[in-house]
């Protein structure tokens, strides 16, 4: 239930213009995250605008959760957490 929350953090996201996601599929579907028991993936396009809104989402996440996002389990690719 709490994993629907980030979840839904990503979609309102995604609808207001502000993460990108990969186009992935012959129909070219939008993907920002996966989500697995107790595992996120995040699969955005390479900007630095979509670090800034991914750390945005996990901080609102954990004000909200309580739970704490562990950064240095974290990769970003070329771009520093």
């Amino acid at each position: 239930m709490v994993a629907e929350r980030l979840a839904g953090l990503v979609r309102q996201s995604l609808k207001k213009n502000m993460l990108k996601g990969l186009k992935v599929g012959r129909k070219y579907t939008e993907v920002c995250m996966l989500q697995f028991s107790d595992d996120t993936f995040f699969m955005c396009e390479d900007s630095y605008t979509n670090v800034i809104v991914v750390k945005a989402i996990l901080r609102c996440f954990e004000l909200v959760s309580g739970l704490k996002i562990n950064f240095s389990q974290t990769s970003t690719g070329r771009y520093k957490c």
